[in-house]
C-alpha cells in the first residue's frame, strides 16, 4: 500500500504515541522569554524614535523583541538590552538611566 510519509515522500505511516513525560532531561518550562521589569525596559516604535532623535548612541542598546503575540498581530516592540560590561556606557543616556532606575 502507498502512503505519504510526513516528509511529503513515499513512507510509512508514522504513529506519535502521546507522552505525560518529558522527552529531554531539561526542566519544564513554565514561562517563556519575558521581563519581569515591570515594562520598563519595553519601549514601542514611538519611544525608541523619541529616545534615538535626541540620543542616537542608545541605538547600540535597543533591540527589536517579538513575542508570539507581536509576530501574530504584526506588531513591533523593543526592549533595551544591556550587556554588563556596557552598563556604565548606558547610564549615561538619560533615557536609559531613567528606566533602569525604575
Amino acid at each position: 500500500m502507498n502512503n505519504i510519509s510526513p516528509y511529503i515522500t513515499a513512507g510509512s505511516s508514522i504513529y506519535m504515541k502521546q507522552r505525560t513525560e518529558p522527552l529531554s532531561i531539561f526542566p519544564k518550562m513554565i514561562l517563556g522569554s519575558s521581563g519581569f521589569d515591570g515594562g520598563h525596559l519595553m519601549l514601542d516604535t514611538v519611544e525608541r524614535e523619541n529616545i534615538l532623535i535626541d540620543f542616537p548612541e542608545a541605538e547600540k542598546f535597543i533591540r527589536t523583541f517579538y513575542s508570539a503575540e507581536d509576530f501574530l498581530n504584526g506588531s513591533l516592540r523593543y526592549c533595551i538590552w544591556i550587556e554588563d560590561n556596557l552598563l556604565n556606557e548606558a547610564l549615561k543616556i538619560k533615557p536609559l538611566f531613567d528606566r533602569i532606575n525604575k
